[in-house]
């Protein structure tokens, strides 16, 4: 959940550490070493528990050039806390919580009734508006979850108290589908018009993002007072270099087709009246808006970037981070999307499709931070949260492909790398590491600076020139011959030891969706100081 946050003082100009620059999303703080963390540039991390902020310092001295963002994500809360209801999420009143389209009770209930009669168990076309397993708002303070539903005798079957806990309703108080996108989450009513209400302590009615921002900095539960560490942190210690607001999209109405229940209408006034997607999505920019200005009020100068969907809104952040999908399955057309493509309107529907990786470092609000997050597993988690950790299965071998791919796509722009094990497990799913990274242990950093912008060469594959060395992609489904205009040299190293053999290399044929870094042929062990620190997949 939320913490309090604070930033230390600002550097005039951000670290500026050489090439490759890797980053990396949630890694385990509390039992990786400080030698491991510092072998990142750039770090989504929370470090404010027990000895971490000490841990943090010890890592920034071993590699001063690393960055740490602060992620927040107030589009949604978790269920528990443990095997307990989460003791914020417990006392929210139903309007800070984004819902569907209900109906109403159409009989009272005490707090033990496990059998609901409502109004209406169907919209006007015959959908249904409750399904077994959802969880549902009842009236403004209780949860529930849906074991059974009779559609003829319009009764829901339920678990009461579910999280929020049990009281007694009367007739025509709202029942109504909490939305889930992650599993074990409900979504939060980021929008502008998300009804506000007066909790203990807050000091009149505020919506959710307003209530979010206030317990957040002020490290204060206006319904709970101060509460024991495992909500609240002290990060008085810890010195942020930036803010990360994670799914943190300006529209939302895509929640309406994003789930196993087919499409239902979404219900941001809490009313179970219908506005469209224009209008919902209108109020919810205006909230992620608002919070995104009270962050940057109450923390002058602090870089703030943000997670998926993409945006072009380059004057408004300082970035974002790239966890895209697609690796598996790339085409020419959606990695031109991402990575290269400049000629776009600045709606938001082609900033979707459109991740203008290269434009950041033009026109993005200075300084830029973008991080290329790439999965090995890009699945989904099921609805229960369970997940395959491909680093768990015996034999593992990584897709080194991919990651070469996706290495050198964001070696054509000046971003972090990161290659996680899957979607649920970032990297507190275990780290893996890779020749590409430091020369194969010869040291990080080792291509230097880059000596000017990406180009597309005629046969279509794009190069970028470093000091010492070059990097090749080739996003195109058919393989290119290449003639290189001097003899670069291959690393040596025993990942993939058919392409890291050190041999020297002029002409030679690039495979399809796949990246290649080559050294200069003078090159040999003029690299900064080796932060590898061992590592788990090599």
């Amino acid at each position: 959940m939320c913490v309090a946050f604070t930033v230390g003082a600002l550097a005039a100009e951000p670290a500026n550490p050489p090439f490759p620059r890797l980053g990396m999303w949630w890694l385990d703080a509390n039992n990786e070493p400080p030698e491991r963390i510092a072998r990142y540039d750039f770090l989504c991390n929370e470090f404010e528990t027990e000895d971490l902020p000490e841990k943090l310092d010890v890592a920034r001295k071993i590699n001063p050039a690393l960055a740490v963002f602060r992620p927040f994500s107030p589009t949604e809360t978790g269920w528990f806390s443990g095997k307990k209801p989460h003791p914020v999420t417990s006392v929210l009143p139903s309007s800070f919580f984004l819902q569907k389209i209900g109906s109403a009770l159409a009989g009272e209930i005490d707090a033990e009734a496990t059998v609901l009669r409502v109004e209406r168990v169907e919209d006007g076309s015959g959908a249904q508006l409750f399904h077994r397993g959802a969880t549902v708002v009842i009236g403004e303070n209780e949860s529930a979850k849906v074991l059974a539903v009779d559609r003829k005798k319009k009764t829901l079957s339920v678990k009461r108290g579910w999280v929020r806990a049990a009281s007694p309703h009367g007739v025509g108080e709202r029942v109504a589908e909490h939305v889930t996108f992650w599993p074990k989450t409900w979504v939060m009513n980021l929008a502008e018009s998300c009804p506000r209400a007066e909790l203990l302590g807050s000091g009149g009615k505020v919506n959710w993002l307003e209530y979010y921002f206030t317990f957040v900095v002020n490290q204060h539960h206006p319904a709970l007072g101060r509460v024991e560490n495992e909500v609240f942190m002290d990060c008085a210690r810890v010195r942020y270099d930036g803010i990360l607001f994670d799914r943190f999209e300006d529209h939302e109405s895509w929640l309406a087709s994003s789930v196993d229940d087919g499409e239902f209408d979404l219900d941001m006034n809490h009313n179970n009246r219908r506005v469209t997607a224009a209008e919902f999505d209108a109020s919810w920019q205006k909230g992620t808006d608002r919070l995104r200005d009270l962050f940057a009020e109450r923390f002058p100068g602090i870089p703030i970037i943000r997670n998926n969907p993409l945006t072009v809104r380059f004057s408004e952040y300082n970035g974002q981070v790239y966890e895209t999908g697609g690796w598996g399955k790339p085409s020419l057309e959606w990695w031109e999307r991402y990575f290269v493509t400049t000629t776009h309107d600045d709606g938001y529907e082609d900033a979707y499709f459109v991740g203008c990786y290269l434009d950041w470092f033009k026109k993005g609000k200075k300084p830029v931070y973008v991080m290329v997050e790439v999965y090995e597993d890009e699945g989904m988690p099921d609805k229960s949260g369970g997940h395959s950790n491909p680093l768990e299965k015996k034999n593992f071998v990584p897709n080194y492909k991919r990651m070469r791919f996706a290495l050198a796509s964001t070696l054509m722009g000046d971003g972090y790398f990161s290659y996680e094990a899957s979607t649920a497990t970032h990297g507190a799913g275990g780290l893996m590491w890779f020749d590409e990274y430091d020369n194969a242990g010869a040291g990080k950093g080792y291509l230097g600076y880059p000596k000017g912008e990406a180009v597309k060469l005629e046969n279509g594959v794009w190069r970028r020139d470093f000091d010492n060395g070059i990097v090749l992609v080739n996003p195109q489904p058919k393989p290119c011959l290449m003639r290189l205009e001097k003899v670069f040299r291959r690393m040596k190293g025993a990942q993939v030891p058919r392409l890291h053999n050190g041999q020297a290399i002029q002409s030679f044929s690039m495979p399809s969706f796949d990246g290649l870094i080559l050294l200069n042929e003078s090159q040999r062990s003029v690299f900064s100081k080796d932060l590898s620190g061992g590592d788990n997949v090599r």
